[in-house]
């Protein structure tokens, strides 16, 4: 697979101050864990690593991702375990095999191949493998390489968006029963961690924005094949996906705008900022209308449960995050009265730390 470096390491940060990946730092994993952190949340697809066993195993349980997909092929585990002899005399015979047993078995929509850094060393041909097997499983099977040592976590976040965007993007169409009016939305960069995003969804589709494709969190392989449908894409880490988001654009014409949604002050002004990019209204209402009475009713909500922790007002935090938490975390604490007295930052743009330094 061959992508432009710019492409890949535009960071989507002020271009006074564009700083490219956004300074790897200590502690950062690889481009192959990068990779699989953005890929497989989607549920319904194998993922194969191509390496050895501790590549896939010290990987494992990276993020909690939490999926309603009936597959959930996301918790399970697929490697081809090579070893000295398979470095010695090449496996990508094995690599076939493995493929083709692995679609025999768990029969997914799809399948994803990593290279990994052994695999990449010796020269294994995956992607020539890879369309070997679409010819006998009959399904698309995607070359992932990111091979660890070719940067950090954040730039195999980046080649893995490549990869969505030149193999799964645009490849489908919704069904006729997908609703396609005015206000569908992508989730870009969200991984529904714990499922977080599971209620930040159902106020989506009370306001009438509901959201059409999951890049990658709780999603399906078919779903974004037609995200090129969507009329606006949500970036939430855009650290990770920022190129999926600008690339989107420039192919689709679909805007973007990024958001968090991070503690009441940011959640409020995420659904605003979504509703002001559609027109939507009809003769019982505006969508702007709409909004505004889901965050009054929900802020109500929520400032009846947060009582109880009204002894945390005063009380003084340091705060040491990364990415788009960095500066959404801030204003969470913030909401509550805590003061913050010192904030330090990883894996951050420096558009993330004007955040927090105008926040702050």
């Amino acid at each position: 697979m061959l992508v432009s470096t710019n492409k890949l390491t535009e960071s989507g940060c002020d271009i006074r101050e564009k700083d490219k990946l956004c300074r790897s730092r200590g502690g950062e994993s690889c481009a192959f864990d990068g990779a699989m952190i953005v890929l497989q949340p989607i549920a319904d697809t194998a993922h194969i690593v191509h390496g050895s066993i501790a590549c896939c195993g010290n990987s494992w349980e990276g993020r909690g991702t939490l999926s309603n997909v009936e597959a959930s092929l996301h918790r399970m585990g697929f490697t081809t375990d090579m070893d000295e002899m398979d470095i010695i005399y090449g496996s990508e015979e094995k690599l076939l095999k493995a493929i083709i047993q692995t679609n025999k078995a768990v029969k997914p929509k799809a399948i994803f191949v990593y290279a990994t850094c052994v695999s990449g060393l010796v020269g294994e041909d995956i992607e020539s493998v890879c369309r070997k097997a679409e010819d006998v499983c009959g399904i698309k099977v995607i070359p992932v390489n990111a091979p660890g040592f070719v940067g950090p976590k954040n730039l195999g976040n980046r080649i893995a968006g490549e990869v969505l965007l030149d193999h799964v993007i645009g490849t489908g169409e919704p069904s006729l029963n997908s609703s396609m009016e005015a206000g569908i939305i992508n989730l870009i960069g969200e991984y529904n961690i714990a499922g977080d995003m599971w209620n930040v969804e159902l106020l989506f589709k009370e306001a009438g924005m509901p959201v059409l494709s999951r890049i990658s969190g709780d999603s399906t392989f078919e779903e974004i094949t037609y995200a090129h449908r969507a009329k606006l894409n949500v970036v939430v880490c855009s650290r990770a996906l920022i190129n999926v988001a600008k690339e989107m654009e420039r192919r689709y014409g679909i805007p973007y705008v990024e958001v968090s949604f991070f503690g009441k002050t940011e959640m409020s002004k995420a659904l605003r900022i979504i509703s002001s990019k559609f027109k939507v209204q009809s003769s019982k209402f505006h969508l702007s209308d709409k909004v505004e009475a889901i965050i009054a009713r929900e802020e109500k909500r929520l400032s009846e449960k947060l009582k109880n922790y009204a002894h945390l007002e005063g009380k003084k935090a340091v705060l040491y995050t990364g990415g788009v938490k960095s500066w959404s975390f801030i204003s969470a604490l913030l909401d509550l009265g805590i003061e913050i007295v010192a904030a330090g930052t990883k894996k951050s743009t420096f558009e993330d730390e004007e955040k927090m330094k105008a926040i702050l």
